[in-house]
Parts: C-alpha cells; sequence; structure tokens
C-alpha cells in the first residue's frame, strides 16, 4: 500500500438493523439465459395459438341519439353491426298528452308530436302541409295532407341551417293554400328553432323579436344552446339589426 492510501479513512460499519440486501445488490437477478428462454417459450405458444378457439363477443353500443348497435366479428376478422333497438326510442317517452298549439300566425302552428296525432285539432287549423322533424314520429294523414320529413336529433351538434331552404320553401307553398303545423317530438327545441328561423327568413325579424314572439304563443320552447348559436349566425347572415320601436326618431 501506499503512503497516500494509507490516509484514506476506513469505511464505516453499517448498522446492525440496516437491511443488508441493498437496491443494488444484484444477487437476486435472474440470469438473462432465462428471460431469453422465456420470451422463446412465449413466442412459440403465440405462434401455435389457434385464433377459432378464441370465444365470440358481442359489443353493445349506444350512439347519442338513442340507438343501440350490436358489433361482431364475422368469420372473416370483418366487423358486423347491427341496430337492435330501431322501433325504440332513444329517449324517456312522456305519456302525457302535450296539445299546446302555438298559433304563430294565422296559417302557421307549431307544437308536439301528439297534435300531429290528433286529426281534429288539425282541422280545426286547417292543417294541408306538416314538417315533420322528429324521430320516429310516422306521417299519420299522408292520405289527406302534404308532409316534409326532416329527421334531425335535439343534438347541438346537429347543422340544422343546412336544412333551413328547403324547410320555408315548403312552409311558404304550404301557407299559400292552406295551412301549416311544424313539430318534433316534444315540439320545445326543433319545432321552435325551425320556427324561429322562418320569421327571421319571411319576416326579416331579428333573432330576439321571432324568440321572443314564438315564446309568448307557446311558452315551453327552447332551442339548444346548439341551435342558439346556429340561429346567431343565421341572424349574422341574413344580416338582421334590432328594430326601431315605433315613435322612435333618430
Amino acid at each position: 500500500m501506499s503512503q497516500q492510501d494509507s490516509h484514506i479513512p476506513p469505511c464505516p460499519e453499517l448498522p446492525k438493523d440496516l437491511d443488508q440486501t441493498a437496491p443494488w445488490d444484484t444477487s437476486n437477478t435472474p440470469n438473462p439465459e432465462m428471460y431469453e428462454k422465456s420470451a422463446q417459450n412465449l413466442l412459440s405458444h403465440l405462434k401455435s395459438f389457434d385464433k377459432k378457439a378464441l370465444k365470440k363477443t358481442e359489443t353493445c353500443i349506444k350512439t347519442e341519439d338513442g340507438k343501440i348497435l350490436q358489433e361482431t366479428h364475422d368469420s372473416c376478422g370483418n366487423y358486423a353491426t347491427k341496430v337492435t333497438n330501431k322501433d325504440q326510442y332513444g329517449f324517456v317517452p312522456d305519456m302525457c298528452l302535450d296539445l299546446q298549439v302555438g298559433e304563430i300566425r294565422d296559417n302557421l302552428i307549431m307544437g308536439s308530436q301528439d297534435i300531429a296525432a290528433d286529426r281534429e285539432i288539425l282541422k280545426k287549423y286547417n292543417v294541408t302541409h306538416i314538417l315533420n322533424l322528429a324521430n320516429l314520429v310516422k306521417n299519420y294523414f299522408s292520405d289527406s295532407i302534404k308532409y316534409m320529413n326532416i329527421i334531425i336529433n335535439d343534438m347541438p351538434t346537429e347543422d340544422v341551417l343546412q336544412h333551413f331552404q328547403k324547410a320555408f320553401a315548403f312552409v311558404d307553398s304550404g301557407r299559400q293554400c292552406g295551412s301549416v303545423f311544424i313539430h318534433c317530438n316534444a315540439g320545445i327545441s326543433r319545432a321552435s328553432t325551425f320556427t324561429i328561423g322562418y320569421l327571421m327568413y319571411s319576416e326579416k325579424m331579428p333573432l330576439s323579436e321571432a324568440y321572443s314572439d314564438v315564446k309568448s304563443k307557446r311558452p315551453a320552447i327552447q332551442p339548444n344552446v346548439g341551435f342558439m348559436k346556429q340561429l346567431e349566425s343565421y341572424n349574422n347572415i341574413l344580416g338582421l339589426l334590432p328594430r326601431l320601436c315605433e315613435g322612435t326618431t333618430n
């Protein structure tokens, strides 16, 4: 030992109660050959595995509009999908009838699906045309009433503006020869959105006024948040500004 080494202090002894198996102790580390052998065995099992031995499973998916889809794999491994509840509601239906008619104009009314199934109410208002915006609501009186069906979901992400032009042309046509009824399921969101939009289109009525007008005729209305944003966009497209009250001067 050199003179320099003689100055190195001795290592202190570890406490007797300290775990002698330190993290860097490699005495229990498996042999790399064992890892390789295990990996080879696993690979061998995977290669020899028969996929036909797998148990077939079905996956049920519920979409945002209430449909329930059943997904399976065919013999070739391809997806096969079918709708299992196409004749059921995607929501809890309200079994109480809503026959409150929103008398928007002399030849324009709006409301719920219950009115669409009531021949007497439709006769009372001389309804000749119906704009049906509902899901799973049939055209009850197609033998005597002209229908237009636009199936949309009451979801904020639905694009309603794309349907306005054809819907409003249908309403215009119906009002020229009779009366038009606009309805969805509950007569709250979709039907009111199209009715408000129609007043904006036909009477150049700003959104705030059109909304208040329809609300006063059917208080239950409430377009969803996404529909309201689209009506705001439609208001800008039409360039509608709040109108001055009568008697107001600049």
